[in-house]
């Protein structure tokens, strides 16, 4: 075995107790704060893995009208805008995961996810990250109906917390990148105005049914997803 960091005897007692399989394929765990342990076999193939959940035609016609609108105002050319087929709302970012290691994540949410409701969600204006005055991420804001979204979000993390991966201790804050600013690039006056604009725009809620386990294929251009595994929440409320 090879290890990114860490003391892999203090990494094998954390993880007694849990699937033999899970031992056998992966051991990802933090031991502090910053620290992440990750072991696989050696020659053996990562997969760059997430969970999220994906959107609904309406939602993303939604979505591709207003980035078509806040591109249309990027003058300058200074943001890579994400193609709306692939936009999506990430639950939670796994990173390099050995192969094996699928079986057990996908096994842990059909428990955490059985009978859920479907969250409903509707665009809900824009911003950026850190801010608008000096912005990295353009995104748009997502509105729910409920708090179902919450609960979809935390069984996830609850799920995956024994495996090896803790919930994000950051507050959860929905929203759809849009674009990422080029490296060196300032978006003008026109974008920052049409991200503003978007603030105060609402569309009617809809249920999103469908959470993801997807891998991650980076290339040249827009990254490419892969369908591992798809879960099917309830539409109705």
């Amino acid at each position: 075995m090879t290890t990114a960091s860490g003391d892999v005897n203090t990494l094998m007692s954390a993880l007694r107790g849990v699937n033999p399989a899970i031992q056998d394929a992966i051991a990802a765990r933090r031991s502090g704060p910053g620290t992440v342990f990750v072991l696989c076999s050696a020659g053996e193939v990562a997969m760059r893995l997430f969970v999220a959940l994906c959107l609904d035609g309406v939602l993303r016609r939604e979505a591709a009208t207003q980035v078509a609108q806040l591109q249309a105002a990027d003058t300058e050319r200074a943001v890579r805008w994400v193609a709306v087929s692939g936009m999506h709302l990430t639950l939670q970012f796994l990173g390099e995961v050995p192969d094996a290691a699928a079986t057990a994540i996908a096994a842990a949410l059909d428990a955490a996810l059985a009978g859920l409701p479907a969250p409903h969600l509707a665009l809900a204006g824009g911003g950026a990250f850190p801010n608008l005055r000096r912005p990295r991420v353009i995104w748009m804001g997502l509105r729910e109906e409920g708090s179902a979204l919450v609960a979809v979000h935390r069984a996830v993390g609850e799920a995956l917390a024994p495996l090896g991966w803790p919930p994000d201790k950051r507050s959860f804050q929905p929203h759809l990148t849009a674009g990422r600013v080029r490296d060196g690039a300032r978006p003008g006056r026109a974008l920052i105005g049409a991200v503003e604009a978007a603030r105060g725009t609402a569309a009617a809620a809809r249920p999103q049914t469908e959470v993801v386990l997807f891998r991650s294929h980076l290339v040249d251009g827009p990254a490419r997803y892969e369908r591992l595994r798809t879960w099917d929440l309830q539409g109705s409320r």
